[in-house]
């Protein structure tokens, strides 16, 4: 993930578009917009794409959603601790079993909380 982040980066880079090289929530307003703007048109074209059961499509619309989602984490300066964020929140993901191991569903399919679960603490990556 950390090398995809990079390419996304030198992206930015070259296209002179936003990017912060440390932690920021408050961006400007036509940032944000835009990110909200191309993350939304992404994951509809990845409906759109199994909807129309096209899966060469599928995986090209899969690749801009994480695109653009990298680009997210890199406009608000979070590259430097995305992939022990993400190895923390797999943890906690891991820790929803139940006390026999197996995992707790939804009716709807959804994976629910186990006695066992323990939420991610993202705290020591964020210096403010």
């Amino acid at each position: 993930m950390l090398e995809q982040i990079k390419m996304v980066r030198e992206f930015h880079t070259v296209m002179k578009a936003y990017k912060l090289d440390t932690p920021k929530i408050d961006l400007p307003i036509n940032v944000v917009e835009l990110r909200k703007k191309l993350i939304s048109e992404e994951t509809k074209e990845v409906f759109e794409a199994v909807e129309k059961k096209d899966l060469v499509n599928l995986l090209k619309e899969y690749c801009d959603l994480i695109y653009v989602v990298f680009g997210g984490i890199i406009e608000h300066g979070l590259d430097d601790v995305i992939v022990e964020a993400f190895q923390l929140v797999q943890n906690s993901n891991m820790s929803k079993l139940d006390d026999n191991g197996k995992p707790i569903f939804r009716e709807d399919g959804k994976l629910l909380k186990g006695p066992n679960y323990k939420a991610p603490d993202l705290s020591h990556l964020i210096k403010v």
